[in-house]
């Protein structure tokens, strides 16, 4: 995957079964200059957790994922490489969590605009879905709720519903 002048490589095993997405073990980036600097997340990631559209639709913005229980990181793509060093900040984009609620595992992140970002949140056989945007990544808002949903939920035209 890449934007502009910035690769995103996936590292894992080469005879994973398809998608191979799902057996990602680690992310970096190549950029134009040849340089590569890898992501180092915060927590722990499992392959699915790297299923995520990376870029923004104008390649403004680069979101990763930083542990199984969130955040994302949201950073503008121009920051990208200053911000894998260390050297500029990065946003958090994550469903809010009440004092003394169980952490929510967080997937499924996708661009629906250039400044917005969805993503699913799911505890306890619930689930949740995410939207924020650049401008206020601190702040998203709920747009779809299963208190109940064994398996997860899918997409449709127009919103969500819980699996079958």
């Amino acid at each position: 995957m890449s934007c502009d002048d910035i690769i995103a490589v996936w590292a894992g095993p080469a005879d994973a079964p398809e998608p191979k997405r799902f057996a990602a073990e680690g992310l970096s980036f190549r950029f134009a200059d040849g340089g590569a600097v890898a992501w180092s997340p915060e927590g722990q990631l499992f392959g699915p957790d790297y299923d995520v559209e990376i870029f923004s639709p104008d390649c403004a913005w680069v979101l990763l994922p930083s542990d199984h229980y969130g955040p994302y990181r949201l950073v503008r793509r121009a920051e990208l490489e200053q911000a894998l060093r260390g050297q500029s900040a990065m946003a958090s984009v994550a469903a809010p969590v009440d004092r003394g609620e169980p952490a929510r595992v967080h997937s499924f992140a996708r661009w629906v605009s250039p400044g917005e970002v969805e993503f699913q949140a799911s505890c306890c056989g619930g689930a949740e879905v995410w939207r924020a945007t650049v401008a206020s990544p601190k702040s998203p808002r709920r747009v779809f709720f299963a208190a109940s949903a064994p398996h997860g939920l899918r997409a449709i035209d127009g919103g969500f519903e819980v699996a079958p």
